[in-house]
């Protein structure tokens, strides 16, 4: 939740950048095709609000096509998760050093605007295609704080990302709606502002400064769950679980499917039907690991060793579905991997198409064969640690 707060937030400061404020009333006056004498007119009041409207709606779907945009870029990458956390923290970074001004990026700071006194379009349509083109020629004008935004939207999927940039838009577009209607008041508290627009600048970046850093270190949910759920680990898990009566309906189907998939997913490999491809078999434990992965995965082989060494060192059972060939994992099992946990196919354990993992690598956790978790990227040592260091005892009391 914590990303929608800081996406808001930053539409808020966009609005009040040194290079978007002060022209607003002239893009109100260029929108609505009268002057500002006239705009304080009772009589075009309407008007104003109907041609804002508009305006606002179209660099609103512009920035949620770029939001979506950047959400699909960083699904395809989702197997390099920590990898891309890590640049995108240092981009931020680097983007809020620039708004500060210990830095200064060539070109982030300069508009460029696209000419339309020219289109002849019908009056109720042109504040519609204004909107998208002051998106496209006012990005680089505020491209520290869009930049920041996309590289939030990059971690989540399409509908979500695209969602942020509209939250983004809503940050710019509600002050633009009030400054329209109350043009007047606005003009009088626009002087006054002026001189602190500087200061805008700077809580901007300090604002992605802070974000880089929770990126760098791959906190974000961490940050979320201090911010909105102060909650035990427990309770949220069991939040998870359960599901409360009152969350997203959608959300509450989704994960019902997870569990339900994820559980149908455990019973298949103990089930004796399945044979694994590298002949070592399945042993139940408490704590269970089913990892999925892929021999072209370079992440996923990344992880390999601490797999191997959990499966070995600790009371953990590591399980594998390969999303791959039965030749490419023999192949690669006879070049030195000496996995010492079952390996599954996934088209032999998933042929029916019930379950399909989100990225590579993704791991399911269960305990006492129930589904605890889902993570999607590379897991570690420490990871593997934290997750048999957990206290799961109230599942067993249902």
């Amino acid at each position: 939740m914590i990303e929608v707060f800081v996406s808001f937030i930053g539409g808020l400061l966009s609005f009040f950048s040194p290079c978007f404020f002060p022209l607003i009333p002239a893009y109100i006056s260029l929108i609505t095709g009268v002057s500002l004498r006239d705009i304080k007119d009772k009589n075009f009041s309407h008007s104003v609000l109907f041609y804002s409207v508009f305006f606002i709606l179209g660099f609103s779907i512009t920035f949620s096509i770029l939001g979506a945009s950047a959400a699909f870029l960083g699904k395809i990458l989702k197997a390099y998760k920590n990898e891309i956390m890590l640049l995108s923290g240092i981009l931020l970074i680097i983007l809020g050093l620039n708004l500060i001004g210990v830095l200064r990026i060539p070109g982030f700071l300069k508009e460029r605007r696209v000419d339309v006194s020219k289109i002849s379009l019908p009056k109720y349509v042109f504040p519609l295609i204004f909107g998208t083109f002051f998106a496209v020629g006012w990005t680089p004008c505020i491209g520290p704080i869009l930049a920041g935004i996309l590289v939030i939207a990059s971690s989540y999927e399409v509908v979500y990302g695209a969602f942020l940039l509209f939250v983004f838009s809503l940050g710019i577009g509600i002050p633009f709606l009030l400054s329209s209607i109350f043009i007047s008041k606005f003009l009088e508290f626009s002087y006054k502002f002026k001189k602190f627009l500087r200061s805008v600048e700077f809580v901007s970046g300090v604002l992605l400064i802070a974000f880089g850093i929770v990126f760098s270190f791959n906190k974000l949910n961490a940050i979320s769950i201090s911010f909105f759920d102060f909650s035990s680990f427990e309770e949220r898990l069991m939040k998870f679980v359960k599901s409360e009566p009152d969350v997203d309906e959608e959300l509450i189907k989704s994960r019902k499917a997870l569990i339900s998939n994820s559980s149908e997913i455990y019973r298949r490999i103990f089930s004796g039907k399945y044979k694994p491809i590298n002949n070592i078999f399945p042993t139940e434990s408490i704590y269970i690991i089913v990892n999925f992965w892929s021999t072209n995965c370079n992440p996923c082989k990344k992880e390999i060793p601490d797999l191997i060494k959990a499966n070995s060192k600790y009371e953990v059972a590591i399980i594998s579905i390969a999303d791959d060939t039965r030749k490419n994992i023999l192949n690669f099992l006879s070049d030195g991997y000496n996995i010492n946990y079952p390996i599954f196919l996934i088209e032999d354990i998933l042929g029916d198409g019930i379950y399909s993992p989100y990225g590579l690598p993704e791991s399911l956790f269960f305990y006492n064969g129930k589904f605890v978790g889902r993570y999607i990227g590379i897991i570690n040592e420490d990871i593997i640690k934290k997750f048999l260091s957990l206290d799961f005892s109230f599942l067993e009391e249902e």
